[in-house]
């Protein structure tokens, strides 16, 4: 009799284990569900705020000034601007009216991209095609340089160096050509001239 009692009381102990077992892998199913669900309705959400300025770009050539606007989501932490089809994606309204009333060296800075693309044939499309390109190339750099792909880009590299003239680009409504200099290098000779731009040993 107390054999068959505890035989019992052992089997509705395992009942509600298991069931606490079920409860909580349904919990947690579900809360990585709901997650899940948010990342991808953020990410929607905010794509939804760009692709609208990829169709309405106009050919770089026709553009003398680009706009600045607030989409925090898409630029990464430290970069205050990135050029995006004619735009300039900024962190907060604060940034964007800055870029949109003052041009000093970062406004400049965008604005050589504007220019580059005009020397890319002419296409916002040719224009990220190769930086993707330049970018993916110059990654096999980073052991030496962190964040290689972007700063050995050629079009970085060009937008960098001259970024403090503001005058750079009076003279060159066709586009700027300074970044097939850099292309024309070896990834050691860009990190050199790098690292003698920023005084890096």
């Amino acid at each position: 009799m107390v054999v068959a009692k505890l035989r019992n009381k052992t089997q509705a102990t395992k009942k509600k284990c298991l069931q606490k077992c079920a409860n909580l892998h349904s919990r947690t199913f579900a809360n990585k569900f709901s997650k899940v669900f948010r990342i991808f309705a953020i990410v929607m959400a905010n794509l939804l705020t760009v692709i609208p300025l990829m169709f309405r770009a106009k050919r770089p050539s026709k553009m003398y000034d680009m706009q600045a606007v607030t989409i925090p989501f898409w630029l990464p932490k430290g970069y205050q601007g990135m050029t995006f089809f004619g735009h300039i994606i900024t962190h907060s309204k604060e940034e964007a009216e800055r870029f949109n009333t003052h041009w000093n060296a970062l406004k400049n800075h965008e604005m050589i991209h504007l220019y580059q693309a005009r020397s890319t044939h002419d296409s916002w499309l040719c224009f990220y095609w190769k930086y993707f390109v330049f970018w993916l190339k110059a990654c096999r750099y980073r052991k030496h340089l962190r964040n290689a792909g972007y700063l050995l880009n050629p079009f970085e590299m060009e937008a960098y160096a001259c970024m403090h003239d503001l005058h750079y680009l009076d003279d060159k409504n066709s586009g700027t050509t300074g970044w097939r200099h850099y292309a024309d290098m070896s990834l050691e000779e860009r990190f050199k001239c790098y690292c003698r731009y920023t005084g890096m040993p």
